[in-house]
């Protein structure tokens, strides 16, 4: 509980080049239907990006 809003937050230094694995594994609850992204790089590729900055 003694940590700051902020380092909570924020995204390791080691994970912001990542990209979204849990949209190849699990798909995306709120565009499934059109965008089908589940089991699909190039689409999980072509649909996010790799500059997350939290």
């Amino acid at each position: 509980m003694g940590r700051n809003i902020d380092e909570c937050a924020s995204v390791p230094d080691s994970l912001k080049k990542a990209r979204a694995c849990r949209f190849k594994r699990e798909g995306c609850d709120n565009c499934e239907s059109f965008l089908r992204l589940r089991g699909q790089s190039d689409k999980v590729k072509e649909c996010t990006s790799s500059d997350y900055d939290g």
